[in-house]
């Protein structure tokens, strides 16, 4: 078969429409243009996922009868009595829920970014894989809440109330938890990397295998918990009391612990513990 060579390149002979083609200076503009233009759409979009999360067009809500699986954003439930509401799946983006009463409510699944629920009671309520990311939960009662796999990343949780709560592979990420309580409450391989825990109290926990690398846990009171498996690598411990607490093959390589008060814990297989007093 006749070969033909062009621009350096050797095949075989194609139908002309195939061949390579000059391209003019205006055609290379406008393909320019139109990838500019697509660029800064999926960039858009792109935001707007990221403050929103991923667009699912879900019907317009009453905010005076309130449904699962409805768009409320344009609702404001501040002050509201909602005890026991179902809304999971909802979207609730932005929306205020502060000071209302949600005892035992629903919110599997809703998407509750920067959404406001200072000093709300969601007490008994259940928001397994719930989207709460830079959620305000300022004093927010969380006690008894099923939490399992909800994103709680950059969220600010000062004084937030997770007695006896139940949140195996939640995230809370660079979240701000100041004061927080977590007593008798169990965290399963959550995540706590860069977290602000200042003063947390994590008392009779079950934390095992929970990521706390570079957290902030100074002055923590962690006592009689189980932080087995537990990765405390970057986090500062400074004067936190993990008096009778487990930490069977934690990992602590790089960890801060001044002044740590670990009577009668045990550290079976850990590594990178520090020398500690007391």
């Amino acid at each position: 078969m006749r070969r033909e060579v062009l621009a350096g390149w050797t095949f075989r002979s194609v139908p002309f429409f195939a061949r390579p083609r000059a391209v003019s200076g205006r055609m290379v503009a406008a393909l320019m243009a139109a990838g500019v233009a697509c660029g800064s759409l999926s960039a858009n979009v792109f935001a707007a996922e990221e403050r929103e999360g991923p667009r699912v067009r879900l019907p317009k809500g009453d905010c005076a009868a309130p449904k699962p699986k409805t768009d409320l954003r344009h609702c404001d439930f501040s002050g509201r009595d909602l005890t026991g509401v179902d809304l999971h799946g909802a979207n609730l983006t932005g929306v205020k829920f502060d000071n209302a009463r949600m005892a035992g409510c629903d919110l599997i699944g809703a998407r509750l970014r920067m959404a406001s629920f200072k000093w709300a009671d969601l007490s008994d309520c259940f928001l397994e894989y719930a989207d709460m990311k830079s959620a305000d939960l300022f004093h927010t009662n969380l006690a008894r809440a099923m939490l399992r796999g909800v994103d709680l990343r950059r969220a600010f949780l000062f004084g937030t109330e997770f007695s006896a709560a139940y949140g195996d592979d939640a995230d809370f990420s660079e979240s701000f938890m100041k004061d927080v309580v977590m007593e008798n409450s169990r965290f399963r391989r959550a995540r706590f990397m860069r977290a602000h825990m200042l003063r947390a109290v994590i008392i009779g926990a079950d934390f095992r295998w929970a990521d706390f690398r570079g957290a902030e846990l100074t002055g923590a009171a962690a006592e009689e918990s189980d932080f087995s498996g537990a990765d405390f690598r970057g986090a500062n411990l400074s004067g936190a009391s993990l008096t009778r607490g487990r930490f069977i093959g934690a990992r602590f390589a790089g960890a801060r612990m001044e002044n740590v008060r670990s009577r009668a814990a045990i550290f079976l297989g850990a590594s990178g513990v520090p020398g500690m007093a007391r």
